[in-house]
């Protein structure tokens, strides 16, 4: 069972994991996202036949929405990515309870089961030795 989280956010591993965070993947990204706008920028702003402005900005307004998706469909396979990896943590435990009990059901079914034939197997086991002692077939 996992032990619970301090209730202060003040540990030092935590604090070091939110300088990592932000010097690690937060600058970075914005960084980046900053990079791709002034080169949309600079793009748009560059001479070139005004037909062609046009054009390319057409282009980038019908490609936000499905960026917009992308980044849907990224947040649903990120959110799976998590979900899986939560269960796989728990789903040990709980597929040999259900191992142990299936096991324990199919034995109580297997006993009911020979316990309802046992009387038929009986009287089935005397008419034959009675058959076979009076010769008949």
């Amino acid at each position: 069972m996992k032990a619970p989280l301090p209730p202060s956010k003040k540990t030092p591993s935590y604090r070091l994991h939110r300088r990592q965070f932000v010097g690690q993947i937060l600058v970075p990204v914005l960084i980046a996202v900053a990079l791709i706008a002034a080169a949309a920028v600079f793009a748009a702003i560059g001479g070139g036949d005004q037909a062609s402005l046009w054009a390319d900005i057409s282009v980038i307004w019908l490609l936000i929405p499905m960026f917009f998706l992308a980044l849907v469909f990224l947040v649903i396979l990120l959110a799976s990515i998590y979900a899986l990896a939560t269960l796989l943590k728990v789903a040990p435990t709980y597929t040999h309870k259900a191992q142990v009990l299936t096991r324990r059901v199919a034995r109580k079914i297997r006993q009911g089961a020979d316990a309802a034939v046992r009387p038929i197997f009986f009287v089935e086991g005397v008419t034959a030795s009675l058959r076979a002692l009076l010769g008949r077939k």
